[in-house]
């Protein structure tokens, strides 16, 4: 098995450079014994050998345990056994461009319980599909997941710029934007553009294999929830309803979805401006990932949804 996780280069009407990619994957298995979870840490320890690393021992929230980072090519992945209210799993972590048959092979003491097993049996726990749209910054834009009830807007951890979310964490779905060019910068790396934002879609699903979770966004392609709006452009929207400049304020401030809480006569109307201003040539859709899911996928399990049409 050998893969990696590619990004789709296009060009938007507006000849805005898009690049889409799948940043993050976490997949969870529970482990069914104790004895099995003991002899999982000696595999553990294995894996820290050979990759040249060391095992670490963690505490957040109700979860303990270890995991390994291993560096792949300048991609670091990671490899976890933890406990968390008294069950035991086992989780891999893994995003970039990352060559999972070279991932897989670090993995080959864990046995059935290493990574190409994991990509056919394990759930979800996290999933970022992502795009970047460089020359635009958050500050000029409005993002919404029509569906969701709640947003916040919030002040970067790392030092300058906002993050805003639409969605609760560990909802299905979630949406994130932010821009990367200043996360990049706040942590002393060089951005490739002065501004770019980054918009996440996060998804979490206990139910699901990363097969099924596919099969599911292709058929329902939750791009066609976003709403991608320049401020100034749904500002210049000839309407004489009222409280349309105070609800997009309020957007600005707490998010579209809170925003719309304030106004909830109003609710329909202002989606239906919102989804006249939206800039639907900067969003991707679903198929834009297609190589990258597939590619993240043993063959045998290539779900119907996963060929391309």
């Amino acid at each position: 098995m050998r893969g990696a996780i590619n990004c789709n280069l296009q060009r938007s009407e507006d000849d805005v450079l898009k690049v889409s990619l799948i940043d993050r994957v976490v997949l969870r298995r529970s482990i069914p014994s104790f004895e099995i979870y003991g002899k999982l840490e000696h595999g553990l320890d294995d894996i820290a050998d050979l990759a040249g690393s060391s095992v670490v021992l963690f505490k957040k929230g109700d979860m303990a345990g270890r995991h390994v980072w291993i560096s792949l090519d300048a991609r670091r992945v990671r490899v976890r056994l933890f406990k968390s209210f008294g069950v035991p799993y086992i989780d891999y972590a893994f995003g970039g461009e990352t060559d999972l048959g070279l991932f897989d092979a670090y993995t080959f003491a864990l046995e059935e319980w290493g990574l190409a097993a994991s990509l056919a049996y394990g759930w979800v726990d996290r999933l970022e599909l992502a795009f970047d749209v460089p020359g635009l910054h958050t500050s000029e834009l409005l993002t919404h997941l029509v569906g969701v009830k709640t947003s916040q807007v919030m002040a970067n951890q790392t030092g300058s710029g906002f993050s805003y979310y639409s969605g609760k964490p560990k909802e299905t779905v979630q949406l994130i934007a932010y821009d990367k060019s200043e996360q990049l910068s706040d942590v002393g790396l060089e951005p490739r553009w002065p501004s770019c934002v980054r918009v996440e879609l996060r998804f979490s699903d206990a139910s699901r294999t990363l097969a099924e979770l596919y099969d599911l966004i292709l058929l329902k392609d939750p791009f066609a929830r976003l709403r991608f709006v320049r401020i100034k452009d749904a500002m210049a929207q000839k309407t004489s309803i009222p409280n349309w400049m105070p609800f997009l304020q309020a957007s600005k401030h707490f998010g579209v979805a809170a925003a719309l809480q304030a106004f909830p006569h109003q609710k329909k109307t202002f989606l239906s401006y919102l989804e006249q201003s939206s800039l639907h040539s900067f969003l991707p859709q679903a198929h834009s990932y297609l190589g990258a899911m597939q590619r993240t996928l043993p063959a045998a399990l290539v779900v119907p949804a996963l060929q391309a049409p």
